[in-house]
């Protein structure tokens, strides 16, 4: 990255960081931040600028992520977090370290939330605590093995390169302008009353008990988030 910095030259940086690379991404930050450009657009000649920023699984202390994370949503056009309530990695090393991971699903079913900052939970079906395979598949890499994580990854870049307003689209814009209407949903669907969601889920086929293979429920949505509502929700502030 220093490198990157020393060409002197107007540059945009998409970073994707996982885990504990998370962490060193972080740091890094502290350590330059004189070197990057606050503005959105414009002539930023000699500075450089975060375009796209994911997190995937941040194994980073929650508290600390919190603080950080908005320090760099200064630099950035739009920074992402993708969040699994199955990340067995990620419950090991809050047990560890005795606080929770910022790419943890807390018990109460909400992953944590920043101002302006998108959090997708991408958990899907839950596998139970007591499950070895919680802890030794690939829940902790779903953002490389995941079909669904790695086609919203893509859009995002995509987005990115296109153009300034299109580098900051919410994902259910995002995932309404690609024809795909209910691939998010809120993750708490009251924040559609106040006009501000600050988290989504990303939407798996939900099957019935006794339904035919390849069946969906009625909507889809979980009780209290209709269809029509999900689809149209709003931007956070």
């Amino acid at each position: 990255m220093r490198m990157i910095l020393g060409a002197g030259v107007e540059t945009r940086l998409d970073v994707i960081a996982h885990s504990m690379g998370s962490q060193i991404l972080l740091r890094t930050l502290d350590a330059i931040r004189p070197m990057f450009d606050r503005r959105f657009g414009g002539d930023n000649e000699g500075k450089v600028r975060f375009g796209q920023v994911i997190f995937a699984a941040p194994d980073v202390a929650e508290p600390v992520f919190r603080r950080k994370v908005l320090q760099l949503r200064q630099f950035a056009d739009r920074v992402t977090v993708y969040a699994s309530a199955n990340d067995g990695a990620l419950d090991f090393s809050g047990w560890l370290r005795g606080v929770s991971r910022a790419g943890a699903v807390g018990a109460n079913g909400r992953p944590m939330t920043v101002e302006n900052i998108h959090v997708i939970d991408i958990t899907g079906k839950v596998i139970p605590r007591y499950l070895v395979t919680r802890y030794f598949s690939s829940t902790h890499s779903a953002f490389a093995f995941d079909k669904q994580v790695l086609q919203d990854i893509h859009a995002i870049l995509e987005e990115g390169a296109y153009s300034d307003k299109a580098a900051r689209r919410t994902p259910n814009l995002r995932a309404l302008i690609s024809g795909h209407p209910n691939k998010f949903i809120p993750g708490d669907c009251s924040e559609l009353k106040t006009g501000h969601v600050t988290w989504w889920k990303m939407q798996v086929e939900r099957v019935p008990a006794g339904a035919k293979a390849g069946a969906k429920d009625e909507t889809g949505y979980p009780p209290g988030c209709p269809a029509e509502a999900a689809a149209a929700s709003p931007a956070p502030r």
